[in-house]
């Protein structure tokens, strides 16, 4: 399934035929699903990410992981909930990937609150990671990419207008690449904040939004701490203000005083939240959407790009 949807109800029967039947297999999962062999290949890949079944050997094979001989053993599938949590709690999970870097090569990570694309896995083939196509082409028909871009211009001096040619030199997030990450603080996809459906509930396990919100600020929002102290980006940058806690849970493990540099353009303030710690860098931005206190123009990202510049010299 794609890297920035949640498991689909083909996901789910295929976690539920392969721990009834103890056993995987690529041609199972044809057979049963009447799928196409790179679907089937796919789709045993999606099975390995969600922790059911392992990495295929050298000779192809996969097996059952210790976790889903234990679910049949118990004589029952994992609960779509149990599914969720299992994927969710990867910190990388939910986003677009990229390179997470190292102390000796930190990379810039760049995080939203939840992907926007409701449109979840029903008749798409689950893609593995660094198979996905997330060309610069494909990311210049995305509004928030170009922003970034612009910001990413901004921040490395360059003009603002030669954001595609940045892009185009640099690679964001471009599978294969290196020196930056896409994630984001929750993991399944909505069109807007506040929606939940009734196809999220099925696929989460989660009536609720905000039961799920609560689950990810418990052991999602820490796994992403732990993954900073890991990685040791050289700048984590939030995009969403009024999730400005939640950012400083996801970086520092804790809820920080974040301080404040205000500007304003065309008469609207805009506010950029900050702190630093162990050479790491949190900046947390106005949306990049078109609301007005919102980094809405090329205007308003130079000036944040221009201030992060400042952060990390």
């Amino acid at each position: 399934m794609p890297h920035d949807t949640a498991p689909s109800d083909l996901l789910l029967q295929a976690t539920e035929l392969v721990v009834r039947l103890n056993a995987v297999s690529v041609s199972l999962l044809q057979r049963h699903f009447q799928l196409a062999y790179t679907d089937g290949l796919a789709l045993a890949a999606a099975l390995e990410r969600t922790g059911i079944v392992t990495a295929a050997g050298i000779d192809g094979y996969r097996g059952l992981t210790p976790h889903a001989h234990a679910l049949h053993a118990a004589g029952r599938a994992p609960s779509a909930r149990e599914l969720f949590e299992s994927w969710a709690i990867d910190p990388f999970e939910g986003g677009d990937g990229g390179d997470a870097g190292s102390a000796q090569a930190p990379s810039i990570w760049v995080y939203g609150i939840e992907h926007g694309d409701a449109a979840n896995l029903v008749q798409q083939a689950p893609a593995a990671r660094d198979e996905r196509d997330y060309s610069i082409d494909l990311q210049l028909r995305y509004p928030f990419n170009v922003a970034a871009f612009k910001l990413f211009s901004a921040m490395h001096g360059e003009p603002i207008e030669h954001y595609e040619q940045f892009a185009r030199r640099q690679q964001p997030w471009v599978p294969g690449t290196s020196g930056y990450l896409k994630g984001n603080l929750y993991p399944y996809p909505c069109r807007t904040v506040s929606d939940w459906s009734e196809q999220a509930q099925r696929e989460t396990g989660f009536t609720r939004k905000e039961d799920m919100l609560a689950w990810c600020k418990a052991h999602r929002l820490p796994a992403i701490a732990e993954a900073v102290r890991r990685h040791k980006p050289r700048l984590f940058i939030g995009i969403g203000a009024d999730c400005s806690r939640e950012f400083s849970l996801a970086f520092f493990g804790a809820e920080v005083p974040l301080q404040v540099f205000q500007f304003a353009v065309n008469g609207f303030t805009k506010k950029i939240r900050y702190a630093t710690h162990n050479e790491s860098r949190l900046v947390v931005l106005p949306h990049v959407s078109g609301r007005p206190n919102g980094l809405n123009s090329h205007e308003a990202l130079l000036t944040a790009g221009s201030f992060i510049a400042g952060l990390m010299r």
